[in-house]
């Protein structure tokens, strides 16, 4: 993403069997989503290649609608092992978010709008998936945060790339 190895990255993570990554220059001017497959072991190997030691702060959206016992014990599990890895072995500063309160900054009243909303960033083609959308709303408000930006409009990007994982 960056071409120099020092660039403060501001990441967010919207986990679930498949996760949204999204990873926000020190500058707000790129953003790149991945989306993440498998167990959550899997995702953060996944993680760590996107990654590549670049510093970051990271953002994890938290648990915020409750379904069925089964999807939130999974949710809660995959949450608290990538939290527990990115904070405990890798050291990183991880900041639980609400998506829902990023989505409130933007004018979007769900998933949904918020992926529209967004849609429009995209440079390289490609559709936005809810997961990325909310991705990158956990790392604005992680930027908003680190940079004290009081408008969140601030820390929208002007342009989103859709990576590819092989």
């Amino acid at each position: 993403m960056s071409k120099d190895p020092n660039e403060l990255l501001f990441v967010g993570l919207d986990l679930a069997t498949v996760a949204g990554m999204a990873m926000i220059s020190e500058d707000l001017k790129s953003c790149w989503v991945y989306e993440l497959k498998g167990n959550p072991y899997e995702q953060f190997f996944q993680i760590q290649n996107i990654i590549c030691n670049q510093p970051a702060v990271w953002g994890i959206e938290e648990l915020h609608i409750f379904r069925n016992a089964k999807t939130v014990r999974s949710l809660a599990e995959r949450s608290g092992f990538i939290k527990w890895m990115l904070k405990g072995v890798l050291k990183e500063k991880v900041m639980m978010v609400q998506v829902s309160k990023a989505r409130k900054y933007i004018g979007a009243k769900n998933k949904e709008q918020a992926r529209e909303l967004m849609q429009c960033l995209v440079v390289n083609g490609g559709t936005l998936t809810d997961n990325h959308s909310d991705a990158i709303l956990v790392a604005q408000m992680v930027a908003r945060e680190v940079l004290k930006i009081d408008d969140m409009n601030q820390a929208i990007v002007p342009s989103v790339h859709i990576g590819i994982l092989t």
